[in-house]
C-alpha cells in the first residue's frame, strides 16, 4: 500500500509528495531488482591525506604555546593556556618543552607587574604600569608565536625565569 504525502502539517523528514511505503505484516518486504548482469563497483576510495610534517606539527605546537598567552584578552589568565600546553606535550614535543617555559615564565613576570601594579594605582604610576604590562604581554605573545611559526625559537625579553 502506497501513501502519497499531501499534508502540510508533516515532521520536517518527509516532504509534501514524497511516497512512504506502509507495510502490513501480510504484505512481503520489497525485493531488490534483479542486478546480475550490471556489475557493481566498489564505492570509490576517499583520497588520503599525505602524513602530516613532524616538523610543521612541532612548529605549530610551539606557535601555539606562544599564542595561547593571547587568553589575556578574554579575561583568562594569561600563564594559564601556555601552562597546559606544556604539561600536556612536553613529553611528545621537545620543542614545546622549551617554548612552554619561555611562556610560562613570561606569562607570570608579567602577573607580577600587573599584581604589583594595582596598589601603585594610587598614585598613578600604577595605570602605566598595569597599562604597559597588558600591552607587552599581548604583543610579545604574537610576536613569539610568528617566530615559532617560522621555525626560530624566541627568547621573551625582561623576564623572570622561575621554571628551568
Amino acid at each position: 500500500m502506497r501513501l502519497q504525502i499531501q499534508s502540510r502539517f508533516l515532521p520536517a523528514f518527509c516532504g509534501v509528495g514524497d511516497t512512504i511505503l506502509f507495510m502490513d505484516s501480510e504484505t512481503p518486504p520489497p525485493q531488490p531488482e534483479n542486478t546480475d548482469s550490471v556489475e557493481q563497483n566498489p564505492p570509490p576510495v576517499p583520497p588520503q591525506s599525505p602524513p602530516a610534517d613532524p616538523a610543521k606539527v612541532e612548529r605549530d605546537w610551539v606557535m601555539y604555546t606562544h599564542l595561547a598567552g593571547l587568553a589575556t584578552l578574554v579575561s583568562i589568565p594569561a600563564f594559564l593556556g601556555p601552562l597546559i600546553i606544556w604539561l600536556t606535550k612536553k613529553d611528545e614535543i621537545p620543542a614545546v618543552d622549551e617554548a612552554g617555559k619561555e611562556a610560562v615564565n613570561f606569562q607570570l613576570t608579567m602577573l607580577l607587574v600587573q599584581l604589583v601594579s594595582f596598589p601603585l594605582c594610587f598614585i598613578f604610576i600604577g595605570f602605566i604600569t598595569l597599562f604597559g604590562a597588558v600591552v607587552m604581554s599581548v604583543v610579545f605573545a604574537i610576536i613569539a608565536g610568528m617566530e615559532a611559526n617560522k621555525g626560530n625559537t624566541y627568547r621573551y625579553p625582561m623576564t623572570w625565569r622561575m621554571i628551568k
